[in-house]
């Protein structure tokens, strides 16, 4: 359970909105620029490719923060496929959702919006906007009709239970070394007390703490990718 799985999710139910992560860029040699790339040959510009991707460092961290939704994620199923505005619109104004409805988290999923060539302006045009190349398995960008990429998930050894109103705190890296390229990550469920007395006297709302997990795959000690 510190293997993250490429998945085609069915019996799942996403219950909040994707959150971004980080951004990755194709690193381009400092000479390249759209004047002289038509006049560089395939070989050369992917020996300088390689050599800028050597400088690059693409570890990342970020710290998630998923806070109760009304709506229990409706409209986006179970995480694969496009997000239904309709569904989300009357399930937002429906008075049946249970609101003090208790969810069981079992892990996150992984998506992607890729751009893949953007193409140059052309001055013909008379807004002078780029054309872009877009593939996407994010709910609210998804490529209708790709069927050929699905959503990394990151399954928790232990399930988290979630009790309305709470938030759903969530941490991931991407590290790496001289061979290898891993993931870890680890998740809490917590909720602000509403203390009225320490509010009015200036005082801070404490946190409290239903359930947190371990970090997974330290080191990469489960799963790695070599590189």
């Amino acid at each position: 359970m510190e293997t993250p799985y490429v998945v085609r999710s069915h019996a799942a139910s996403q219950t909040h909105d994707e959150q971004p992560c980080w951004t990755f860029s194709h690193p381009h040699p400092p000479h390249a620029s759209d004047d002289n790339m038509d006049t560089m040959s395939d070989k050369e510009d992917s020996s300088d490719s390689a050599n800028a991707a050597k400088n690059v460092n693409n570890d990342r961290h970020i710290h998630l923060s998923f806070h109760h939704d009304p709506a229990h994620g409706a409209g986006i199923g179970c995480g694969y496929g496009a997000l239904d505005p309709e569904v989300k619109s009357v399930a937002s104004a429906s008075s049946t959702i249970e609101a003090d409805a208790t969810s069981t988290i079992h892990g996150f999923l992984g998506s992607f919006h890729s751009v893949l060539y953007e193409g140059r302006k052309d001055n013909r045009e008379e807004r002078r906007e780029k054309r872009l190349s877009v593939i996407s398995i994010a709910p609210h960008s998804f490529s209708v009709g790709m069927f050929s990429w699905f959503p990394l998930f990151f399954p928790l050894k232990e399930p988290l239970r979630v009790p309305p109103g709470a938030t759903v705190n969530c941490s991931i890296w991407r590290r790496s070394d001289d061979g290898r390229v891993w993931y870890e990550w680890c998740a809490e469920v917590v909720t602000i007390a509403d203390h009225s007395r320490e509010t009015m006297a200036g005082g801070e709302a404490s946190t409290v703490v239903w359930g947190t997990s371990s970090i997974h795959n330290p080191g990469g000690r489960s799963y790695h990718v070599n590189k």
